[in-house]
């Protein structure tokens, strides 16, 4: 498998169907990508969608874990993750959309730079001043231009990375559990800073909702 797609699910019955179909839509071939759907104490009907969706789209290789209470975000993603068998990790939100060609542009150019890191350009909706879009693709190995050049510190976010799984293993790289808000800037932050290098992708586009 080349990449793991963890998706935490809690209550997002509107949208978890357009979030799986973006996935479905993908270039990249979908023998190559699985996707956990980690149901986080749903009280809706998210489940459901994602079991309907399964049957309609056999093709898609989607794997549910379903927990009867609510753990949070930090601690969906470090479960799922236990299940991931991709060469690569993408931790994705239920409510977003990614363009068509973003785990192909995104997986070519990290095999290419041999990188523990592609990072994708995103466009923030509701604060389109927040965006970061690349222009070019450059590969970046020394820490500080690294920082930099994701504004980790700013944002944070780990939908804008494909990861190599053993990279986050070897290194026990975890999501902190006990914090409400920003869960994944500490994490991503010690991803990019200890990275044996990064590849921006510019035209890799994630679409914060």
């Amino acid at each position: 498998m080349k990449i793991s797609i963890i998706i935490p699910a809690y209550n997002c019955e509107k949208y978890i169907c357009q979030t799986l179909d973006c996935i479905r839509m993908q270039t990249f071939p979908k023998k190559d990508m699985e996707v956990i759907v980690f149901l986080d104490g749903c009280t809706d009907s998210t489940p459901f969608e994602v079991f309907e969706f399964s049957k309609k789209y056999p093709d898609i290789n989607i794997k549910s874990l379903k927990v009867s209470e609510k753990q949070g975000p930090s601690n969906a993603r470090n479960c799922a993750l236990r299940y991931a068998t991709g060469e690569y990790v993408h931790f994705f939100d239920a409510d977003d959309v990614i363009n068509q060609d973003f785990y192909r542009l995104l997986y070519e150019a990290a095999k290419k730079a041999d990188s523990d890191i592609a990072v994708a350009s995103f466009s923030h909706e509701r604060f389109p001043n927040d965006s970061v879009i690349f222009t070019d693709s450059i590969v970046l190995s020394v820490p500080q231009d690294k920082l930099n050049a994701t504004k980790v510190d700013k944002h944070g976010f780990s939908w804008r990375y494909l990861i190599k799984r053993n990279f986050l293993q070897k290194n026990h790289f975890l999501f902190p559990t006990d914090m409400k808000y920003c869960e994944d800037m500490l994490i991503m932050t010690k991803c990019i800073y200890y990275s044996n290098n990064i590849v921006l992708v510019p035209k890799a586009l994630y679409v914060y909702k």
